[in-house]
């Protein structure tokens, strides 16, 4: 459907079209417009929509699996350039084909100066039903019926029996009711459920979160990486994650200080880990510092924006040579 604005936008004669995946079904509208009006074309893939279609399940099926990897891989291999967000899905780019010339590096970045490190008791703390001697573990992202976040209510039951330790889940998404509904039927009366906070609202939630929760399965490993993660350590707070070793995600917060890793799937691992940041003070404020250093130094937006405008100018004067 986007291909008639496309089409249009052509009569200017751009000397790049961008395509950002999700989705990859716009890939042979870019590739056409930009071949009408001989410009560059350029692939930016935040999320390997059809590796996570198929580990998780959504598509099955061996000539499934080889007709939609054949078909991602020959639309990859004609864009100019493709880059994405992490080393891990830069490898996995070049896995499919694409020559290593032609990759590019482009990770997600954080605006420092819309989120920074920000007292823990506020206003919006109060509001998710944590008091200043409280730890307050919270989950803010999206709530998909594949990121198993089950595993969230799960801890919940478990540390019921600390009255110090609170929950909230904050976002919307295709699995909040189902989550909610099991909540209430398990009485677990230390989760609460909590509506999308306006932007304004940002940094003091996730100022009052004192251990921030990234939950994915096994079979997202390096095919998506969690937004949420950029503000976390933008915000000088300290996170539990469930990852593998190797992946991006475990690479930053455990290679970096950042966080405490568990197994995918792990209620065992991911109660311990609650407990060790909700008893040492610490190392949750060590672990917040490390974040908040990680993110001045490799998520400045004007820095990563800055790389991005050379590498597009790089590839215009490759066209007009």
């Amino acid at each position: 459907s986007s291909l008639p604005a496309m089409s249009w936008q052509a009569s200017w004669r751009p000397d790049v079209v961008i395509l950002v995946e999700p989705s990859l079904f716009g890939a042979p509208a870019a590739l056409l417009v930009a071949r009408l009006c001989g410009a560059k074309s350029w692939l930016h893939i935040q999320d390997f929509e059809v590796d996570a279609a198929l580990e998780l399940g959504l598509l099955r099926g061996a000539w499934t699996r080889r007709l939609l990897y054949r078909a991602e891989g020959l639309l990859m291999r004609r864009f100019s350039r493709v880059s994405t967000i992490t080393e891990a899905m830069v490898r996995r780019v070049l896995d499919k084909g694409v020559p290593e010339e032609r990759t590019a590096l482009f990770p997600n970045w954080a605006n420092l100066e819309i989120v920074s490190p920000m007292p823990r008791d506020n206003e919006v703390r109060r509001e998710l039903g944590a008091g200043p001697e409280d730890v307050l573990v919270l989950y803010a992202g999206n709530m998909g019926e594949k990121q198993g976040l089950e595993l969230i209510l799960e801890a919940a039951h478990r540390l019921g029996r600390r009255r110090d330790v609170h929950f909230a889940m904050v976002g919307a998404g295709a699995a909040r009711r189902r989550l909610e509904q099991e909540a209430r039927a398990r009485g677990l009366e230390n989760l609460r459920f909590f509506p999308v906070q306006p932007m304004e609202r940002l940094s003091p939630m996730l100022a009052a979160g004192d251990v921030h929760l990234i939950v994915q399965r096994r079979e997202a490993a390096d095919l998506v990486m969690p937004s949420k993660l950029t503000n976390i350590l933008a915000a000088g707070r300290p996170s539990v994650a469930t990852a593998e070793p190797g992946t991006a995600l475990y690479d930053v917060l455990d290679g970096q200080g950042c966080g405490i890793i568990v197994p995918p799937g792990d209620a065992d691992g991911l109660v311990r880990a609650i407990e060790t940041l909700a008893d040492d003070i610490g190392r949750r404020e060590k672990m917040g510092q490390n974040a908040r250093r990680y993110a001045e130094d490799r998520l400045d937006k004007d820095k990563i924006l800055s790389r991005f405008e050379m590498r597009l100018r790089r590839l215009v004067e490759e066209s007009r040579r």
